[in-house]
């Protein structure tokens, strides 16, 4: 079995304990914006691209998210959480299909010229 089919085994392992761990400590709707927010870091991380492109991914999602979060968690009050909780969301799962059609445009590309 290759390595990266162990190491995405064991991600999934983590992942889903990790869910069952938290689901006792927060809320469904921010379980739902960490689940989210890993599955976009870990996609960022596991596809082979380029060193700097991978840099300029997380300095993307560390500049939105970052602020995003202290706002939900600081700032959140008299219903703006829901404003903030929104934002993380829309903007994570954009991060996430635009990870994912990357792949698949790269994956495309070497089937043609092959």
């Amino acid at each position: 079995m290759k390595l990266t089919k162990i190491l995405w085994i064991i991600v999934t392992i983590l992942l889903m304990v990790s869910v069952c761990i938290l689901d006792y400590f927060i809320s469904e709707d921010d379980l739902l914006i960490y689940a989210i927010m890993f599955l976009t870091f870990i996609l960022i991380l596991a596809p082979k691209m380029e060193v700097r492109i991978r840099i300029w991914n997380l300095a993307v999602y560390a500049g939105y998210n970052i602020p995003l979060l202290y706002c939900l968690h600081y700032k959140g009050e008299y219903g703006t959480s829901l404003y903030w909780w929104t934002f993380i969301l829309l903007f994570n799962v954009v991060h996430l299909l635009t990870l994912v059609l990357f792949s698949v445009i790269n994956k495309l590309k070497k089937k043609i010229k092959y």
